[in-house]
């Protein structure tokens, strides 16, 4: 079998914000975005990986964490969020009803930071342009390549607040592209 990708789209949803007031003194700023990857007939998902890399810089707690280069966006030891029989991100599952439809989210920006981190920014490495993400589907073993690119999406976003409370907030997210197979050379 092979991994081959009829359609695979992403969502972004209704940004996901929590400003301090008299119950809580901490804020949330979350991009929440969902993704659907359908297979073509005859594939198999044991053949597919689920991967997502990050670029950018973000800002908070006058701490700065930069990747200037692409690197793996995963909190566990594997390098995907899918490995072709097992979910480590992206909080993904298959369809019940045949092996050919995944669903799989993610959800970047601030989890409950206190006023203290303030000034907060996730966008471009030099404080220019949209924080970058390229959510990717590859084959298995190929015969000759250990790993094949057949599809991604390239999104972004950006978050810039310069205080819950004064205002100077900037939230935007993305789609560079949409689904983009790959033919993999002869």
């Amino acid at each position: 079998m092979a991994c081959k990708v009829k359609l695979f789209t992403m969502e972004f949803l209704d940004w996901n914000l929590s400003w301090p007031n008299f119950l809580f003194n901490t804020t949330t700023i979350r991009l929440p975005v969902r993704f659907r990857l359908e297979l073509e007939e005859g594939s198999s998902k044991s053949d597919c990986y689920i991967t997502q890399y990050k670029r950018g810089r973000v800002e908070d707690s006058g701490q700065v964490k930069t990747f200037p280069d692409w690197v793996v966006d995963a909190d566990s030891y594997t390098n995907s969020w899918w490995n072709g029989s097992d979910w480590y991100g992206g909080d993904g599952s298959w369809s019940w009803f045949g092996n050919d439809v995944a669903k799989f989210e993610d959800e970047p920006g601030f989890n409950n930071i206190e006023r203290k981190a303030f000034p907060v920014y996730w966008g471009g490495v030099a404080r220019a342009g949209f924080f970058e993400f390229r959510t990717v589907v590859s084959a298995a073993a190929d015969g000759v390549n250990p790993v094949t690119e057949v599809a991604s999406l390239y999104w972004g976003m950006l978050i810039s607040v310069r205080s819950p409370d004064k205002g100077g907030f900037y939230l935007s997210g993305s789609r560079f592209e949409r689904f983009s197979p790959f033919t993999a050379s002869p």
